[in-house]
């Protein structure tokens, strides 16, 4: 089957099944056709970067059909090194996303990205349409999966973006009556950071990590010290491991600080190595991170003062996008 023949049934099978029996139920239309599984989530710590998206799994294989969320156009179309095929959207609802990764696109603007290759004789192609050039409908196959640009395997990556100030945003909520996951997050550790001349902690000043079995016994510490935790998310059907939506640190029942990594926008990505410390998350905030999804509830940027010789209860609350939650206790003695 030649690759038009094979562009045209597609844009005629689409996802019109799937659509019929689901759209009225989510905000956006899943991009595929088959149960949602994915490989990497929104907001995962990287080097230097949050993960902007979700991947998408596509059973190891390359080709699937990707569906239009919802109504909009065709915003943009690339052809790079670094994404391989890519297609932008604009959706009437106030969302955009960008497509990474894809085999090939399909219909005609597959047949104008070919052309337009040949004449500049150039694989990397960058093509701005006008908002009337191409629109599409909700469930309408706007290219297939692939694993093209610096991919490591094959899967959909899915950006999405609130139009009206470009932060990138978590998709997972748009599509959690597609996604089977009863699976918490869990903890892997504890670190604890001792302020310079201001606390220590088992006699030390400078950061201690804790396993998670020897959190069975009190931490010692004195003065003013932050906590971090090392934690994943996990899900049904798939061995990897996410980020955590949302941390909630509570002392002696009040909650001191708390993360919910839901959006953020391109330039914030800048703070991540003041929030992180390897893979744990600081629950307090340096001086000068500016990062909207840390939230500290104390005066004092979420640190905690151990000034008296008595256990503070210490709860880690840890929850992914869909709601399942886990608990972490350990206590911290003064002395």
């Amino acid at each position: 089957m030649n690759g038009n023949l094979r562009s045209i049934l597609f844009l005629l099978v689409g996802c019109g099944f799937f659509v019929q029996t689901k759209a009225q139920d989510v905000l956006f239309n899943p991009p595929f056709d088959f149960p949602i599984v994915f490989s990497g989530n929104f907001g995962e710590i990287r080097a230097n970067h949050f993960h902007g998206g979700l991947d998408f799994k596509t059973g190891g294989v390359t080709g699937k059909p990707v569906c239009a969320l919802a109504d909009g156009y065709i915003s943009r179309i690339r052809v790079t090194h670094g994404s391989g095929y890519v297609l932008d959207v604009v959706y009437d609802n106030g969302y955009s996303t960008i497509n990474r990764h894809l085999s090939a696109f399909v219909g005609e603007i597959a047949r104008r990205v070919e052309e337009l290759q040949y004449k500049e004789e150039s694989w990397e192609v960058d093509i701005t349409p006008s908002p009337d050039e191409y629109p599409v409908k909700a469930g309408q196959v706007i290219a297939l999966s692939g694993n093209t640009g610096y991919s490591f395997g094959p899967h959909l990556h899915l950006d999405v973006f609130e139009t009206s100030t470009g932060d990138y945003v978590d998709p997972l909520p748009f599509f959690k009556k597609n996604v089977k996951d009863h699976t918490a997050p869990r903890a892997q550790g504890i670190m604890v950071f001792p302020q310079p001349g201001r606390g220590e902690v088992e006699g030390k000043q400078t950061p201690i990590t804790f396993s998670m079995q020897r959190l069975g016994k009190p931490i010692v510490a004195w003065g003013w010290i932050g906590l971090g935790i090392r934690a994943y998310d996990y899900m049904e059907g798939a061995q990897n491991r996410y980020g955590v939506h949302t941390v909630i640190l509570e002392v002696d029942g009040k909650e001191v600080f708390r993360s919910v990594v839901d959006r953020f926008a391109y330039e914030e990505n800048r703070y991540i190595n003041s929030w992180t410390k390897g893979q744990y998350m600081k629950s307090f905030i340096a001086p000068g991170n500016r990062l909207r999804m840390l939230h500290a509830s104390n005066d004092s940027r979420g640190l905690i003062n151990i000034d008296e010789e008595r256990a503070y209860q210490i709860v880690y609350t840890l929850m992914d996008a869909l709601g399942n939650t886990s608990k972490v206790r350990f206590t911290v003695q003064g002395k």
